[in-house]
């Protein structure tokens, strides 16, 4: 899975924090499992996180942040045994 997506009006360069229960909690936001991606031209950003095999079936929330705020946008990944 790619998640993508554009973090305009944030500067090249910047880290855009993205959210899941979903992903591996090897790095984290306020406690919530967490990956990072850099923006780069016209504020597009894209990773691959990491989904544990061992994570429980179900729907789960992601959602963004850059620059402090929230990208406003969210989305859900179902994991399927």
């Amino acid at each position: 899975m790619i998640i993508r997506g554009n973090a305009a009006p944030c500067p090249l360069g910047s880290a855009v924090t993205i959210i899941s229960r979903a992903f591996a909690h090897t790095q984290d936001f306020a406690g919530v499992p967490a990956v990072f991606a850099r923006v780069r031209a016209g504020g597009k950003f894209g990773i691959r996180p990491r989904i544990p095999g061992t994570k429980a079936p179900g729907s789960y929330s992601i959602s963004a942040r850059c620059g402090g705020g929230n990208l406003g946008v969210a989305a859900h990944v179902t994991v399927v045994p």
